[in-house]
């Protein structure tokens, strides 16, 4: 893999790849590190990073991202990524220390919250408010083999302003070659600064707020930030540094207005979420981190 340098909170590791300008969730530069390489300085975000795989839909190719959710046979993701409304037609990829890819099929939906815009393939299971969150099963016959990749907890209090957060995630990647093609990738990075103050400067939530576009009575939270995502991100955990819980899930990005020229990269918030999910999971999984921490 050739990387070309730059200046990191790494010096030593080189950027993903040279992306296309017009990736509209690269807000300027992209400053996403190779997740491979991230293990050679920091292992802590890397082991936690091994949960978040590369989830596929079958029958369209569409990718995007999910992550284990607890010890139980638990999978999250957008709403909007299973499409189909079946987990069974996607395939979920987890890469381990080597970069071998373990393979295993979806299963049963679990929780299903629907996202703004899009048409809802599970009116049959669907919370009114409409979060963009999906909670799914993957083979139990399968299930053994992704134990070693370690899960995520939820941070029940989810995300808060000026948090230090990194983002692992399946987006794509644009390599533009010497011969002027562009190659595609979809390997595992992780952004750990903010693109619009500079790559020495940590990535931070920049703001929480009320979305009230999508319902009268049911409004989510956002999270805004300038981490780099791309496309295949949707569904990529928003991490906390100091609790390495997820206290939000990306799902897309807000794009730049006269008052906000540079745009940012949104997520739901995971206080609205785990009170939703909670049941699906075991009663240590989603908590605050303060109270996770005394326990571990």
């Amino acid at each position: 893999m050739n990387l070309t340098n730059y200046t990191s909170p790494y010096p030593n590791i080189g950027k993903a790849a040279i992306s296309s300008p017009v990736g509209r969730r690269i807000l300027n530069q992209d400053d996403r590190l190779p997740a491979l390489e991230i293990a050679k300085v920091d292992p802590e975000k890397f082991k936690h990073s091994m949960a978040v795989g590369q989830i596929i839909n079958n029958k369209t190719n569409e990718k995007g991202t999910a992550f284990r959710v607890g010890p139980g046979n638990s999978v999250m993701t957008n709403a909007h990524i299973l499409s189909s409304g079946d987990p069974k037609d996607y395939r979920i990829e987890f890469t381990d220390s080597e970069g071998i890819i373990t393979r295993v099929d979806g299963d049963r939906m679990l929780f299903f919250s629907p996202a703004p815009y899009e048409k809802n393939p599970r009116p049959d299971m669907s919370t009114p408010q409409k979060l963009d969150v999906a909670l799914f099963s993957i083979n139990p016959s399968q299930f053994d083999q992704v134990k070693g990749f370690g899960y995520l907890d939820l941070d029940a209090e989810g995300a808060k302003p000026g948090q230090q957060i990194y983002i692992p995630q399946h987006g794509r990647i644009e390599q533009r070659l010497t011969d002027g093609t562009v190659r595609e990738h979809h390997y595992k990075t992780i952004a750990l600064s903010d693109d619009v103050l500079g790559p020495q400067r940590p990535g931070r939530v920049k703001q929480v707020r009320l979305d009230k576009d999508f319902h009268p009575y049911y409004h989510r939270e956002v999270v805004s930030y300038s981490l780099d995502t791309h496309h295949g991100a949707s569904g990529a955990p928003v991490i906390s540094v100091d609790s390495h819980k997820v206290v939000a899930m990306n799902f897309g990005s807000k794009v730049s207005t006269p008052t906000n020229k540079t745009g940012a990269n949104e997520a739901v918030n995971m206080s609205a979420v785990w009170q939703l999910v909670k049941g699906f999971l075991r009663d240590d999984t989603a908590q605050p981190a303060a109270v996770a921490n005394l326990q571990r």
